[in-house]
């Protein structure tokens, strides 16, 4: 599994860093491994495995905007929806969790969490994955007012499938 995630993330980081996030990768499974449905499992790892359904990864050219707001100016990119100035003024204030650092590593699990953000920031990156491929599947792309819907949306799916994930979010309410 080490030599796999250090392959894949080869495409993201270089020297030390390389061995070191993907030593952080394998924490995050064994920590999310029960506390997640295995829905946003996929989604991180497809995330690490750019295994995201986009035009940059198809190579497509030109490649369409980003999808998740017309008024974004990003592309249909992984990286960029890592960083989406949309999705982080979004989804971080509904999951009452904080916005800053905007990093692709932060959102890909791959800093020090505490473990309640690191269920937060796992359902985010599902949250985001299915909001794209549900927008480019429809070949559309989300009004600024709507992306909080679809986003918190697909959250309440991941909810429905695991115990711990909808507890969370019932407890969000209530601090």
């Amino acid at each position: 599994m080490r030599s796999f995630i250090e392959h894949k993330f080869k495409r993201w980081f270089n020297g030390p860093a390389l061995k070191l996030y993907a030593s952080r990768a394998r924490s995050v499974l064994h920590l999310l491994h029960d506390k997640v449905p295995p829905c946003v499992l996929h989604a991180i790892f497809s995330t690490w495995c750019n295994a995201w359904h986009t035009d940059a990864r198809y190579q497509v050219a030109p490649c369409r905007p980003c999808v998740l707001s017309d008024s974004c100016h990003g592309r249909d990119a992984l990286e960029h929806y890592l960083v989406c100035p949309s999705v982080w003024s979004t989804i971080f204030h509904r999951m009452r969790i904080n916005s800053a650092p905007r990093s692709r590593t932060r959102l890909m699990l791959l800093e020090e969490t505490s473990n309640e953000d690191a269920v937060a920031l796992a359902c985010i990156i599902y949250s985001i994955r299915r909001t794209v491929h549900t927008l480019r599947a429809n070949n559309a792309r989300c009004r600024p007012h709507d992306l909080g819907d679809y986003l918190w949306q697909a959250v309440k799916i991941a909810a429905v499938y695991h115990t711990n994930v909808a507890r969370y979010i019932r407890e969000l309410w209530t601090r």
